[in-house]
């Protein structure tokens, strides 16, 4: 029954070529390919709007879940890991995806603050992890306007 809910929120394009593959949503990667297409085609879901809200699109190619299982399962997929965009701003296609765990994920969003150390860019979270510091004490202490110098030769206080 949600199946069938699901297939009217996505435009006709995408419905008419559903067919019986013989997954389901016992399956973790049919469940992966099924969030993916709500997230860039159902205006209903929550996330719609910081991915097709966004222009956000999943290849044609696709559109086909055994289409998308068989490049999942050739590029190293196994159930520790979720699907990431290495381009946030690019759609979902084979050039523009791997399979990743969910620190790496995590540092791969829109909302990260980026801070260049030694000519590397780094995420906040992975500046703090580099220098050996919590990320609540690197934020303190940028926001209390310490230099790099600074921020990165002054050990942490432990509690």
């Amino acid at each position: 029954m949600a199946a069938r809910r699901e297939a009217r929120k996505l435009p006709a394009e995408f419905r008419s070529t559903r067919r019986r593959h013989g997954f389901s949503h016992r399956e973790r990667l049919y469940c992966i390919w099924e969030h993916m297409r709500s997230r860039c085609y159902s205006v209903h879901d929550c996330r719609w709007k910081h991915y097709g809200g966004r222009g956000i699109r999943i290849c044609p190619e696709w559109n086909d879940y055994v289409t998308f299982r068989r490049w999942a399962l050739s590029h190293s997929y196994d159930d520790t890991l979720s699907i990431d965009r290495i381009d946030v701003n690019g759609h979902y296609c084979p050039e523009n995806c791997r399979f990743v765990d969910l620190k790496t994920q995590a540092n791969n969003t829109t909302r990260n603050h980026y801070i260049e150390y030694d000519g590397v860019l780094y995420t906040m979270s992975q500046l703090a992890e580099h220098l050996g510091l919590t990320y609540k004490a690197l934020q303190h202490r940028i926001e209390r306007g310490w230099s790099m110098e600074r921020i990165s030769t002054q050990p942490q206080r432990r509690r």
